[in-house]
C-alpha cells in the first residue's frame, strides 16, 4: 500500500514543479515586454542637397547605450552604410521603466518613460542634412 502513495507524491510533485517553472518563464516574459527602438541619423527628415562631389568620408563608429538607475542596461553597436547620408537603428527589449538612451555618435541623451507592452521610438540626428 505504501508503494502507490509514493508514486502519488512523486507525480504531484513533478506537477507541481511544472506548474511552477511555466510561472517563472511567464514573469520572465514580461519583465522584457517593451520594446525602445530608434535610428542614428546623419541627417534629419529635411531635405538632402548634394554639394559638388567630394571624397566620400567614412562614418565614425557608433554606439547606443541604455542606462536604467545610474547602471548600463544594454548596449548596441550601430551598423552604417558605406555612403552617407548614414544612418543606423537600433532596438532593445526591455522591463517597464525610466531609461537614459546615450548615442555615442552624436553625444546626446534621451530619457524615455516605458510602459509595459509598449514600443518607445527614439532618433538622434540633426533636423535636416546641411547643404
Amino acid at each position: 500500500m505504501k508503494k502507490p502513495v509514493a508514486v502519488l507524491v512523486s507525480c504531484l510533485s513533478i506537477v507541481g514543479s511544472v506548474v511552477v517553472g511555466a510561472s517563472l518563464d511567464a514573469s520572465a516574459a514580461g519583465e522584457r515586454s517593451a520594446v525602445i527602438t530608434g535610428t542614428v541619423k546623419e541627417c534629419g527628415p529635411g531635405p538632402i542637397v548634394q554639394s559638388p562631389p567630394a571624397p566620400q568620408p567614412e562614418p565614425r563608429p557608433a554606439s547606443v547605450t541604455l542606462m536604467r538607475d545610474g547602471h548600463r542596461y544594454a548596449h548596441e553597436s550601430i551598423s552604417f552604410p558605406r555612403s552617407p547620408p548614414w544612418s543606423g537603428s537600433f532596438s532593445f527589449n526591455v522591463a517597464a521603466g525610466r531609461y537614459e538612451v546615450l548615442s555615442t555618435y552624436f553625444g546626446r541623451t534621451r530619457w524615455v518613460n516605458v510602459k509595459a507592452n509598449s514600443r518607445t521610438v527614439v532618433s538622434f540626428g540633426p533636423f535636416a542634412c546641411p547643404l
